[in-house]
């Protein structure tokens, strides 16, 4: 029983994660990112370019099969990601996320 309860969750925990994958978005401006998450409830993380520490992207084998990465950017308050982005977008996020840290002269507080 234990296993046939097991292989009856694979499919619903699939639809789950799909689903999730399907609502998540993210929109940016000139000056920040605002990414957008959940599956019953909404959550908005935002936050200033300015603010940013660091930047980094990975990828999985299978994410670099499909040219997907996982792109990462760190605060002093935490880090943010943007899961399964085209690997191209993720190149082209990163390089613009680090120009406008580099060139802000806008306080950091």
């Amino acid at each position: 029983w234990a296993a046939a309860w097991a292989l009856l969750w694979l499919p619903v925990g699939a639809l789950l994660a799909y689903q999730a994958w399907r609502r998540a978005a993210f929109r940016l401006d000139r000056d920040g990112l605002v990414r957008r998450s959940g599956l019953a409830g909404v959550r908005l993380d935002a936050f200033l370019f300015r603010k940013v520490q660091r930047v980094s992207i990975r990828q999985s084998w299978f994410q670099r099969r499909h040219r997907l990465a996982n792109l990462r950017m760190f605060t002093a308050s935490g880090a943010i990601t943007l899961p399964y982005i085209d690997h191209a977008t993720a190149c082209q996020l990163r390089d613009y996320i680090l120009y406008r840290v580099e060139n802000s002269r806008q306080a950091w507080h």
